[in-house]
């Protein structure tokens, strides 16, 4: 009985995990990568979405591997001091141009 409520439990945590619709926080090394790779993969996209009181944030999207008409959404935030100035500047500079 035991191992039937630990697994119930643990299913139970990973579904509140996967709704979870708050904004991450990552390193601004990480924020940096994911917006490299933006447009470069099918089943990954990221997009800036702004910065707002010293942090800039991303929208990420990712493809089911089950059913590909099916994408999860993450939103995804750093500190502005955590980013390089020249690539905080290209942000700003594109984001300007959309």
């Amino acid at each position: 009985m035991k191992p039937i409520a630990i697994g119930l439990l643990l299913l139970v945590a990973l579904l509140v995990c996967a709704c979870q619709k708050e904004p991450r926080h990552i390193t601004g090394a990480e924020f940096q990568a994911e917006y490299e790779m933006r447009n470069q993969q099918t089943m990954h996209s990221a997009e800036f979405i702004g910065e707002r009181e010293g942090c800039v944030f991303l929208r990420k999207k990712t493809m089911s591997t089950v059913n590909p008409k099916k994408w999860s959404e993450a939103v995804l935030f750093t500190e502005i001091t955590e980013l390089a100035p020249d690539f905080l500047q290209r942000l700003r500079r594109e984001s300007e141009q959309q």
